[in-house]
């Protein structure tokens, strides 16, 4: 993993940690366009294996991006996370948050059961990110998208 490809993926996380709480659905204009930027306008959001049923499936592009991030924060009134990142290829990285989050509703305060994030990053942009909520299955996906 190259440096700069490190560091979006870095500046991606802590801009979506450190958006607006104020604005509607968590996201202020400021705070999208610091993610777009970063964001290859194609970019792909596999999330055919997330838990929750609602939000389950593959988005492309920025805005179904935008769009899953939105109904995701609906329920949360806030969280916190810190994330490891390790590198498996020139472009390809797997992070790995510990993620606290406060029901909306409810003020209740959850750990968030461990889940690792494949990304592909190339050019300066995420082009395409997995979540995994199985360590075996996302090091077996870092381990095919390793160059050989």
């Amino acid at each position: 993993m190259t440096e700069q490809n490190l560091e979006v993926a870095r500046r991606l996380l802590s801009n979506f940690r450190d958006r607006d709480t104020q604005a509607e659905a968590g996201f202020s204009d400021s705070d999208l366009a610091a993610n777009v930027a970063l964001l290859d306008p194609d970019v792909e959001l596999d999330a055919t294996r997330v838990p929750m049923d609602d939000i389950r499936g593959t988005y492309r592009g920025v805005e179904e991006n935008a769009g899953f991030w939105a109904r995701w924060l609906e329920a949360w009134e806030g969280f916190d996370f810190d994330t490891t990142f390790t590198a498996v290829g020139d472009d390809v990285l797997v992070a790995v948050p510990r993620q606290r989050m406060r029901g909306r509703g409810s003020g209740v305060d959850v750990d968030f059961p461990p889940y690792w994030i494949l990304m592909t990053v190339r050019g300066g942009r995420l082009v395409r990110y997995v979540f995994f909520t199985d360590e075996r299955e996302a090091r077996a996906a870092a381990g095919r998208s390793a160059p050989s």
